[in-house]
């Protein structure tokens, strides 16, 4: 209530606050259930229940109103906020305090001046100050004490106080009542007279306890000192500025080893010991001159007295007091200290641990590295200077890594040498030398030179203080924090080596070629015979390494390490090379041998073709050879092309070859055409030979016969039945005879192997020939092939792509089979040849019927997979499904065996397809009859065919189906305009489609037709 009101408050009694002793008076006043003499209603009041029953409406406060209120920081002034259960409820209205009336006076027509009730209404908080007096007969009368009265009559209330009185209304004092009671509701309001003596008692009690612990700390602290203060202050000053020194150094532009980098902290730590001795110097001699100084100062101002024995026993005690607080004033300075140093351990080792953790953070993942053995290091050397590139440009220009270490080839395999062990070790001997370092300072409370300022006489008594001094080993190994920054920097350098050794995996394929290159025996390897096939892998493989150990780089970056591997490049390079050696000069070896032999024998093979013949022995070793060298000739084919393949070997991997073996390897070509030249020439002179050779044969003949004929002459001699004969004579007329006989013996011999040769070799020649031709069929067909495609969408159906290549080779294949079967040659390969037409007789009946059933399938596929077929032909529809997975088993394995030889001729395959076959007929027919039964119901169906046809019966839902054969079946009508359904919203959100997500929805109801001149009928 505002106080400016005309209506002022009560006035209290005389040295009291008047609100404060008003609300306590209002207090005293009885409630309104109370009254013994039910009071006056006003005027407007008709139901008094109701009066007493109404609630007070009260609006619910703003949100600014809210945030007001929580900023008021006087206790009491804001309740607590309502619990959960009322917060989620805001329309709940709360519960409202019942509104307390005085009690009103009822119209009495007694003549009494004073009614006195023995209950006391309530005062309220305010009342008109102005006013006069009714009917004094008609009041009634309140007596609160001697000098403070409330008297109400039908005019209103009147409150008096001493000698000043206060008069309202009883509608004014019905509402400031009202006004007071929700006052007094309020928390602060009503807990005021509680919190004003609380805050006056608690402000007086601490500022009592700041003002004590003010004197305590200017007695007992250090710094206030005057003696003492300034001296912690340069100790404090000293420490700040050693705490800035650096026990670890690092330059990051350098990479170093781990000696290196050992040596290196050892003469910092040198140095740095040296700047601790200096400090620990100047602490001392602070501090003593500090305590000395202390020292004077109180005794210079004590007060001498007569008594020599109280002087001493004073001074004794100062003494003891002061010497008490020097040793605390010297355990805080070595307090200090030892922070300080403890400092100086804990950022060395941080700093330490950062410049590990930058690197580690560079280095490439393990699945990165992993990558770089995937791929030949050629190729990816741009790879790894793209990563180095990512991990050093963009994010610290030109940092290089922390340190090197040597990628070594010790006993067969790959190790880093130093190791991470030795680096854990090193680490581990750094990180001791600085605890080291701190604590070759000295602490004060163990110098000798600052007893005597603790005066020794007492000193038993403080020795137990003065031992409690600082132990900076303790402090070191008990700081938890320093203890998990050492085993970060361990697992830093855990981490950094595991992507090492992730790297060396990468290069443990040149281990195991290196392990192998080893174990060559190169002398045995020399002494053995070897084909092309293993020059080509050898040379290849050692190349291929060789390239590859040359494309190693030297130094690669892995973040915290710079692996070099110079040493074992050289290793890698030099293994390959050696093998290299020895095969290049076997390849020459050979080459040059081969290429000897098939030269010597081509100049041998064309001197005897070239040479004439004369006689019958020449014409019969000349065919005789001719008809060797057809088939010779292939080997030394086969054999030019060896030496050729090692000649381009030589010429690939630039084997060092002396030049005049080139020179003879460039006329092996044309020494190799030249043969086939004369082959050729020779062949095309066979028959003139042959003829020559048997007109020489015959005339030998006849000679032979003409000597047989000598020779019998020669035995029918008479000389030889005479007894009286030359024995010597017959003797040697019939060793004559003899040799005669076995010359003519072997002639004929000769002549009849001659014969028999010549005669055998055209049977052979025929035979050959026949086979040739059957074994090019079957190598033809071993790699012909069917082409197998995917059907749709679908990756596990196939069908057979095109076979008309397929179709010509195996008509061709028949015909050249028949044909050798009526040679007269084909007695040795007979059966072979008659199996072989029975297969392709097979191969092209099976091929026919596939085709057919792949056909038919394709055909009847798209109509059964209707859902209604399945309805209507359900018999024919599950013939279909047997059909359909005979055929997705059989394209399955073709397409894991795609030989069309062998796919073809497996057994039983011709009766599958025959009986699927048999099967798709008697479905198609079905089919045919169910279109006819639908063309009947609709005859104008005949004018579609059977697929547009079940296009529309699969669609019988959706009358749009229709549109696209309107003009097969209709000749005036192109297209039918269906009605539009009514828009629809979308649903239990009640938000509306989107215009360019809705569909149009057709309706079955057609309301125009349209004629290919676009005219325009409408159906009512």
């Amino acid at each position: 209530m505002a106080l400016t009101s005309p209506r002022a408050s009560l006035l209290s009694c005389p040295g009291q606050s008047g609100e404060t002793e008003s609300r306590e008076w209002l207090h005293k006043l009885p409630e309104l259930q109370r009254a013994s003499i039910p009071p006056r209603l006003p005027v407007h009041v008709q139901d008094q229940q109701a009066l007493v029953k109404r609630r007070v409406k009260r609006k619910q406060p703003s949100l600014h109103h809210l945030k007001a209120r929580e900023q008021m920081f006087f206790p009491g002034w804001y309740t607590q906020s309502p619990p959960s259960g009322q917060t989620e409820q805001p329309q709940r209205r709360r519960e409202q305090l019942p509104v307390h009336l005085p009690p009103l006076p009822p119209k009495i027509k007694s003549s009494q001046k004073v009614v006195s009730t023995p209950s006391i209404p309530r005062r309220p908080s305010s009342v008109k100050r102005s006013g006069q007096l009714d009917n004094p007969s008609k009041i009634q009368f309140y007596q609160y004490s001697n000098n403070d009265r409330l008297m109400i009559s039908n005019g209103g209330v009147l409150s008096v106080c001493e000698d000043e009185f206060d008069f309202v209304t009883f509608e004014r004092w019905e509402e400031e009542y009202n006004y007071d009671c929700k006052l007094m509701s309020i928390p602060f309001f009503a807990l005021f007279k509680k919190w004003k003596p609380f805050y006056l008692w608690r402000t007086q009690a601490r500022n009592r306890k700041v003002n004590l612990a003010r004197k305590s700390v200017q007695k007992n602290l250090f710094i206030v000192s005057q003696s003492l203060g300034p001296a912690l202050r340069d100790i404090r000053k000293m420490c700040c500025q050693i705490s800035d020194m650096d026990l670890y150094h690092w330059d990051k532009k350098h990479t170093y080893s781990l000696h290196e980098f050992q040596d290196i902290q050892f003469k910092q730590l040198q140095e740095v010991s040296t700047d601790l001795k200096k400090f620990q110097g100047l602490v001392k001699e602070v501090t003593i001159c500090a305590c000395r100084n202390y020292l004077s100062d109180p005794l210079s101002k004590s007060d001498h007295t007569n008594d020599q024995k109280k002087e001493k026993i004073i001074m004794q005690i100062n003494n003891t007091l002061y010497s008490s607080r020097l040793i605390c004033f010297i355990r805080l300075v070595d307090y200090l200290v030892v922070n300080t140093l403890h400092i100086l351990v804990v950022n060395a080792v941080t700093k330490l641990l950062s410049v590990v953790h930058e690197h580690v953070r560079k280095t490439p993942s393990h699945d990165i590295i992993k990558s770089w053995g995937q791929h030949s290091e050629a190729k990816t050397e741009t790879a790894e200077e793209g990563m180095d590139g990512k991990c050093s440009e963009s994010e610290t220009p030109g940092v290089q890594p922390m340190f090197i270490t040597e990628l070594m080839l010790d006993t067969k395999a790959l190790t880093y040498k130093p190791s991470e062990e030795d680096f854990q070790e090193t680490v581990a001997e750094i990180v001791g030398w600085f605890q080291k370092t701190v604590m070759s300072v000295n602490t004060l409370t163990a110098d000798v030179d600052l007893y005597s300022l603790t005066q020794p006489t007492l000193y038993k008594k403080l020795t137990n203080r003065y031992e409690e001094g600082p132990c900076l080993k303790s402090f070191i190994d008990d700081d938890g924090h320093l203890q998990r920054l050492i085993q970060y920097i361990k697992e830093s350098l855990q981490f950094a080596f595991d992507a090492a050794k992730v790297y060396s995996h990468t290069l443990e394929h040149f281990l195991l070629f290196y392990k192998e290159n080893d174990s060559l025996d190169l002398d045995k390897m020399q002494q053995q015979d070897h084909g092309l096939s293993f020059f080509e892998k050898a040379l290849k493989i050692n190349h291929c390494e060789h390239k590859e150990a040359l494309a190693i780089q030297q130094k690669t970056h892995l973040g915290l390490l710079l692996v070099d591997k110079t040493q074992l490049k050289e290793k890698f390079v030099s293994s390959p090379l050696c093998c290299l050696e020895v095969i290049n000069e076997m390849l020459t070896k050979l080459a040059k041998k081969k290429l000897d032999a098939v030269i010597a024998e081509v100049c041998k093979a064309q001197f005897k073709l070239e040479f004439r013949s004369s006689t019958t022995a020449e014409f019969a070793n000349f065919l005789t050879f001719l008809s060797e060298i057809q088939d010779r000739i292939t080997v030394l084919e086969m054999e030019q092309e060896t030496v050729s393949q090692m000649y381009n070997l030589i010429y690939m991997y630039s084997v060092p070859m002396p030049p005049e073996n080139l020179v003879v390897f460039a006329t092996l070509q044309p020494s190799i055409n030249s043969l086939h030249n004369i082959i050729d020439e020779a062949m095309a002179q066979r028959d003139s030979s042959m003829d020559k050779f048997c007109s020489s044969l015959h005339k030998d003949i006849k000679q032979m016969n003409h000597e047989v004929r000598k020779t019998k002459l020669k035995s029918q001699d008479p000389q030889i039945l005479d007894i009286n004969a030359d024995p010597s004579q017959i003797r040697l007329l019939l060793g004559e005879i003899q040799s005669s006989i076995d010359e003519l013996q072997d002639q004929a011999t000769t002549y009849t192997s001659y014969q028999k040769i010549f005669k055998m070799s055209a049977q052979a020649s025929g035979e050959a020939s026949v086979e040739i031709i059957v074994t090019k069929l079957e190598d033809l067909w071993k790699t012909t092939e069917f082409t197998v495609l995917s059907h749709g969408d679908s990756k596990d159906v196939f069908i057979l792509g095109g076979t008309d290549d397929i179709q010509v080779l195996l008509d061709d294949s028949i015909i050249n089979v028949g044909t050798v079967a009526s040679s007269r040659y084909i007695a040795p390969i007979k059966l072979k040849v008659e199996k072989l037409l029975r297969q392709l007789s097979l191969f092209k009946q099976t091929l026919d019927e596939w085709l057919l059933c792949q056909r038919n399938w394709l055909y009847l596929e798209s109509i059964f997979l209707a859902p209604e077929m399945k309805r209507q032909l359900p018999a024919e529809y599950k013939m279909f499904l047997n059909v359909d997975k005979s055929w997705k088993e059989i394209m399955a394995k073709v397409n894991k065996m795609p030989n069309a030889f062998k796919a073809a001729t497996q057994p039983d395959l011709l009766e599958t397809f025959q009986h699927n076959n048999t099967l798709l007929d008697e479905m198609q027919k079905c089919l045919e009859v169910y279109f006819e039964s639908k063309r009947v119901v609709f005859p104008r169906f005949y004018f579609l065919s059977n697929d547009e046809l079940l296009k529309n019966l699969a669609q019988t839902r959706n009358p749009q189906a229709v549109q696209p054969h309107l003009t097969k079946c209709f000749d005036a009508i192109t297209q039918l305009e269906f009605a539009l359904l009514p828009e629809h919203s979308s649903g239990a959100t009640g938000t509306a489609m989107d215009a360019r997500e809705q569909e149009t929805v057709y309706s079955k109801d057609i309301i125009n037709m349209i004629s290919p001149e676009g005219e325009n009928v409408r159906i009512e």
